[in-house]
């Protein structure tokens, strides 16, 4: 009988645990959670990152990039997309995984918003992916890049972290989410993509390709509460195997 309601008390801790870790998880979901992309090469398939995105203030999305490549690359550029309440960008910057300041225009990192061809023309990148409304690039253009500058491999600085500060209208009412837009499509034969990165300097041949998303993007929440939901699993069998 003792056990039986123990059992029930740890039963209905549960449920009230599981409910709220739901209403945590919505609450992430709209509440500055991050998104992250895997990214491999169009070509090469050894070439590998990882792309977390996350809108963190009322005007600030911020990208960490990981180039996670099999073999040495470098990569010298990222595209993505933004909605049409962004108009303009009112600050960047560029730091490496020591907090190293890497921008300043080229060579080094520096912010590409074509404004007058948004949503026309945009960023071109090689290969059928459409054309993104913003970039940072180590070059003059997204087809460029300046390798030394460029995020290496896990043997070398291979984690930047990068910040776009926005201008335009009703930016506070944006989520993470609202970034999550694919590139504008020129015709049927085009691929559009989320995000385009740029590699560069792939042996033996001293190769580039573009990177694109490999999978449906995973919101960090999701991991969070998938993670919570797996420990309450845990105590309820432990606590119910020792009556």
């Amino acid at each position: 009988m003792r056990n039986k309601f123990f059992k029930n008390v740890l039963r209905r801790g549960l449920v009230g645990c599981v409910a709220f870790l739901f209403v945590l998880f919505t609450a992430s979901l709209s509440w500055a959670s991050s998104i992250i992309y895997n990214i491999q090469g169009f070509t090469f398939n050894e070439l590998t990152a990882t792309v977390e995105m996350e809108y963190i203030s009322g005007d600030t999305l911020e990208f960490l990039v990981t180039n996670t490549s099999v073999g040495t690359s470098f990569i010298t550029g990222f595209a993505f997309n933004v909605p049409d309440d962004v108009i303009g960008i009112l600050g960047f910057t560029a730091f490496d995984e020591n907090n190293n300041n890497v921008e300043g225009g080229p060579p080094k990192w520096s912010d590409y918003f074509p404004e007058a061809t948004k949503n026309k023309i945009g960023v071109n990148t090689p290969g059928p992916f459409g054309s993104f409304d913003l970039a940072a690039i180590t070059g003059n253009t997204f087809g460029g890049g300046a390798i030394a500058w460029g995020i290496g491999i896990p043997a070398n600085n291979n984690t930047y972290t990068f910040t776009f500060e926005f201008t335009g209208t009703d930016l506070g009412l944006l989520e993470t989410s609202d970034f999550d837009i694919l590139s504008h499509s020129a015709n049927n034969n085009d691929d559009p993509q989320v995000l385009a990165v740029r590699f560069q300097g792939f042996n033996p041949n001293d190769e580039s390709d573009i990177g694109i998303t490999t999978v449906v993007p995973i919101p960090s929440a999701i991991l969070l509460l998938g993670s919570g939901l797996l420990s309450l699993v845990g105590i309820r069998k432990k606590f119910i195997g020792r009556g």
